[in-house]
């Protein structure tokens, strides 16, 4: 009965990554439909972003050739996967009720949800070439910002007014924390000479 269950949480978050990537607008309102809860979201869906993004990150560590700690790379770049959404999540939702926001609980799940393009773009992580995770900053605040944008509206129900400034400032908060995760990695691997 368990493996049935997460077989379904499995196969439900799949449907739910796809279904926020190819179209936005119809997932984001089953997701107001939805209301689900934080925990919900953070397994599988959370844990199915961060598993894709270690697979990836695996696989180009082992085909590089100029290598450093596995464990102290993999250290850097859980800042910019995993500490990043919880930084996102946090200052949306602060931001949320101080704008007064319809479904102000809802921000986290948005949140987490909206940062999946970051977790699929980390395929760009098996290219062998350490310098594609300033390409992947770059491709995943590209994304993250129109998803989010979209979610600030149709489930958040940010007033109209103060959709552009919550969705700037909730994007700075992530922007920021993958920022300085991305320059902490590339500040240490100069250091070990490898660029």
């Amino acid at each position: 009965m368990a493996a049935g269950s997460l077989l379904k949480g499995v196969s439900d978050a799949a449907r739910r990554f796809v279904g926020i990537l190819a179209d936005t607008d119809e997932e984001w309102n089953l997701v107001a439909g939805e209301r689900p809860a934080l925990g919900d979201v953070l397994f599988p869906f959370a844990a199915m972003g961060m598993a894709v993004f270690v697979a990836f990150f695996s696989l180009g560590y082992l085909f590089r050739s100029n290598k450093t700690s596995f464990a102290v790379e993999l250290a850097f770049a859980l800042v910019t996967y995993a500490l990043a959404p919880a930084v996102f999540a946090a200052a949306a939702s602060h931001l949320a009720g101080r704008m007064k926001a319809v479904r102000r609980e809802l921000c986290p799940v948005v949140c987490v949800y909206a940062f999946s393009p970051a977790w699929v773009v980390s395929i760009l992580n098996i290219i062998p070439v350490v310098a594609f995770g300033w390409l992947w900053f770059i491709i995943s605040i590209v994304f993250i910002s129109i998803i989010f944008f979209k979610g600030a509206q149709n489930v958040i129900g940010v007033p109209p007014a103060k959709t552009v400034p919550f969705n700037l400032l909730s994007l700075a908060a992530v922007a920021l924390t993958m920022f300085a995760g991305i320059l902490m990695k590339f500040l240490w691997l100069i250091s070990q000479d490898i660029y």
